[in-house]
This record gives structure tokens, C-alpha cells and sequence, in this order.
């Protein structure tokens, strides 16, 4: 019950700093001749400032109980409440005297002086600590990420996405829901919710869950009026989770990584489309913004594979449900689509047909579906295939002899699939890197040492 009411401070709040602004309005105007009737309506106002100053200071106490903020900041935010509530409540008392005007100037100053601090460092709470920190326009600048097999997967990727669009929340200041961002121990605790993140399950993970909800949805994160994250921003986060959410690794130590770093060259910050691997030569007219729109409403994320690009990458994001509305999108926009990833989706025939249409594709994720020997024959057109992830499926050697066409196919992940190497696939398949995998991720050692812990 005193949490509920600890709440009501951000509501409170701003009924004494908005009376005390007019007071000190009317204070100055009544300094003239003219308007020196003003006077008699400071007490009145000064009266009505205290009462809800004191109130503000009560809810702001029961608030710091939840212990979401930073000790330190509170307290001085709190102490200097209670300064300026007293303050107020000494000039109430004084306004029904007359008073020399030094201790007038001296008193009424330092009721805008306290007002202020208190002001910023309630807004450092709330806001963040540079809240009232002159900024002019400039933006944090992120390094440039030069190689990108080299870089950090959290330290370079993740963490900035997290300190601009959660940390105002989610730190060291202030940790909502008692959760924090900002670390990874304190990612890996979570919060009053549950964990935050479990490793391989973007949609177990409340980490990536929130940030898709409709932007209406009380549990959306960031919340609204929040800076949100781009779609970029969100499919990294899920890609994170996805390869195991590793606080140390390198982008070049994690498994299957070169099938991803078409994706990850966006973040790079390179001005010129040609930088991105896996690219067509020629260029084609944007897609239809309505169709980018309508392919968002349902859950699916297409992006620019670079800047200044019309080609886009699609990300199906696991869906289990695909459409012939979703299907019908997709071929709206297939002269633009070069990396498509639709892993662990309900890979249905017309899906199946759809991707066969798609003749500039160059990077294509299979991998977790349910395609067959003779679904795959379907791809044997995709001349331009430069990737193809086909890891967890049943597909076997026999299946991907018809792919042998495909001369610029310089990829195939096979772990986990019913392909095993051989000379003869060597020879089928001169041009192509065959990767049988045997990798051991993060989630997997950690369920090895349970496994360990329980015999």
C-alpha cells in the first residue's frame, strides 16, 4: 500500500513547483507600484505551496523505499526537498510581516536556488544525471567498428543499444522493476520480473519479448515517450540472444557466424553499400513503403542491408504462422530481398515456392526447419546463392547433390543435419566451404555443468 502511494510522487510533483513559479512571478510584478496589489495573494499561494510540498516530500520518502534508484542521488534529492519545503513554509510565515528587503532578496533567492537543485536532481533520477547538462545537439558518438569479425558481440554490439534506449531506466541510478542493464551479473539476475534473458530463446526472454510489444501494450519497453530502438536494434538484440547472449566472445568465435555478417556490417557505419558482403551488382528500384509497413504489422522485420541500398534483409523471426497475405508481401518485394532468414519457421510448400522466386538472393537461413531432399531441389534455381544455413534439418547427402549447380555458393552449414563429409561431396562441391560444425556454445556448456551438478 505504501509503494501505491510512494507512486502518486511523480503525479504531486509538479502542483508546488508550478504554484511556486507564480509566486515568484507575482512576487517580481508586485515589486512595481502597479501591480502591488499581487501581494495579497502570495500568502494564499506560498500556503498552498507547502502543504503540497510536504505532501510531495511524503510520497517522494515512500518512493525511495522501493530501493529502483540510486541511494546516493535520492538522498540528495530528499534532502534538499525538505530544504526547499521548509524554506517555503519560512517565507509563508514571513510574508504576513513586513520584512527588510535584504532578508526578502536573500530568502525569495534562495527559495530559486533550491528549487532548481532540487529540480535537477529529481530529473537525474527520473532522466538520467545530465538531464539539465547543456548538451547543444550533439550525439554520443559510437566508435567505428573497423573489422567486424574482431569485434566485441556485447561490448561493441549490444551495449550500445542498451545504454541509449534502457539504461535511463535501467542502471546504476535507476533500475525499474529492480532491474538493471547495465552489467552483465546484473542482466543475467533480472528483475522483480524473472530473468531477463534466457540464452538461445529471443522469445523466452524478457529482454526481447518487451521490446516487440504494440507500443500501446503497458508492458511495451521503452516505455511511451521513450526513445525507441530501431527494427536494426531489435533484430541484434534477438541475433544476441539467439547465438547464446555471451558477454565476452568475439563476433569470429561464435558459431555460424559467417552466415550473419552480412547483417552485422550494418553496424559498421560504413557510408558506401559495396562494403556489405553478399550484394548484387546491380541496383533496383526501393520497395513500396505500404508493403514494408503491412510486412511489420505482421511481425516481420525487412531492413536495408546497407546505406543507400534498396536490397533489404527479411527476418521471419520464428514464425510458426505464415500466411498466404505474409507469402503474397514477401513476392511484392522479392526483386529486393538478398538475405532472408527464416530459421525455425513453419516452412510451408508456398513459403517454400515463394523463396524459389527470389533470384537476387544471396544469404538464406533454413536451418531448424522441416525442409526435405526434394523441398530443397526447389532452391537449385537461386543462382546467386551465396550462403545457405541448412543446420538441424533432415536434409541428407542425396538432397544436396541438387544444389550442385549453384557454382557461387561459397557456404553450406550442415551441423546437425543427415549430411556427413565425404570426398565425394568435396568434389561435388569444389567452390563451396562445407561446415559440419561440432560447436559447443555457451548454453550448452552451461547445461552440461547442470547435467554434472545432478548425477
Amino acid at each position: 500500500m505504501l509503494d501505491f502511494i510512494g507512486r502518486f510522487h511523480p503525479l504531486f510533483v509538479h502542483l508546488p513547483i508550478g504554484m511556486l513559479v507564480l509566486a515568484m512571478l507575482f512576487k517580481m510584478m508586485s515589486l512595481n507600484q502597479r501591480w502591488a496589489a499581487l501581494k495579497t495573494t502570495l500568502p494564499l499561494m506560498l500556503g498552498v505551496s507547502f502543504l503540497s510540498a510536504m505532501g510531495t516530500s511524503f510520497t517522494g520518502y515512500l518512493l525511495s523505499l522501493s530501493g529502483e534508484y540510486d541511494m546516493e542521488l535520492v538522498r540528495q534529492h530528499q534532502w534538499a526537498g525538505v530544504a526547499l519545503t521548509i524554506l517555503i513554509g519560512v517565507i509563508w510565515l514571513l510574508e504576513w510581516r513586513t520584512m527588510p528587503k535584504w532578508l526578502q532578496g536573500t530568502t525569495w533567492s534562495g527559495l530559486v536556488v533550491l528549487l532548481i537543485v532540487t529540480g535537477h536532481w529529481g530529473g537525474s533520477l527520473t532522466h538520467g544525471e545530465d538531464f539539465l547538462r547543456f548538451k547543444g545537439n550533439q550525439k554520443k558518438e559510437q566508435a567505428v567498428i573497423t573489422n567486424i569479425r574482431e569485434a566485441l558481440v556485447y561490448q561493441d554490439l549490444v551495449v550500445p543499444v542498451l545504454e541509449s534506449k534502457c539504461y535511463a531506466c535501467h542502471s546504476n541510478r535507476k533500475k525499474k522493476g529492480n532491474l538493471r542493464l547495465d552489467t552483465p551479473d546484473w542482466i543475467v539476475k533480472g528483475g522483480d520480473q524473472g530473468k531477463s534473458l534466457l540464452a538461445h530463446q529471443p522469445r523466452q526472454s524478457n529482454l526481447y519479448t518487451r521490446l516487440i510489444l504494440p507500443n500501446l501494450d503497458e508492458e511495451h519497453m521503452p516505455p511511451k515517450g521513450k526513445p525507441q530502438p530501431s527494427e536494426s536494434e531489435i533484430e541484434l538484440l534477438y541475433w544476441w540472444i539467439e547465438k547464446g547472449a555471451s558477454f565476452d566472445k568475439k563476433i569470429k568465435e561464435l558459431p555460424e557466424y559467417e552466415a550473419d555478417l552480412a547483417f552485422l556490417v550494418s553496424f559498421t557505419h560504413q557510408e558506401t553499400t559495396n562494403t556489405a558482403p553478399y550484394l548484387p551488382e546491380v541496383t533496383v528500384e526501393a520497395a513500396q513503403p505500404a508493403v514494408l509497413d503491412q510486412l511489420k504489422a505482421q511481425g516481420v522485420i525487412a531492413l536495408p542491408v546497407a546505406l543507400n541500398s534498396n536490397y533489404l534483409s527479411v527476418n521471419l523471426l520464428e514464425k510458426k504462422e505464415i500466411d498466404d497475405t505474409l507469402i503474397d508481401l514477401l513476392l511484392q518485394i522479392k526483386a529486393q530481398i538478398v538475405w532472408l532468414k527464416a530459421g525455425n519457421t513453419n516452412l510451408s510448400p508456398s513459403l517454400l515456392d515463394a523463396i524459389s522466386q527470389l533470384s537476387n538472393l544471396q544469404l538464406l537461413h533454413l536451418n531448424g526447419t522441416s525442409i526435405s531432399d526434394e523441398g530443397l531441389s526447389q532452391l537449385s534455381g537461386l543462382e546467386q546463392l551465396k550462403v545457405l544455413n541448412l543446420t538441424q534439418t533432415v536434409i541428407t547427402e542425396q538432397g544436396i547433390q541438387s544444389l550442385a549447380n549453384l557454382t557461387d555458393l561459397k557456404k553450406m552449414y550442415l551441423f546437425q543435419s543427415q549430411v556427413t563429409p565425404s570426398p565425394a561431396l568435396e568434389d561435388l562441391f569444389p567452390n563451396t566451404e562445407l561446415d559440419f560444425g561440432g560447436y559447443e556454445t555457451l548454453f550448452s556448456q552451461q547445461l552440461g555443468v547442470e547435467a554434472e551438478a545432478t548425477e
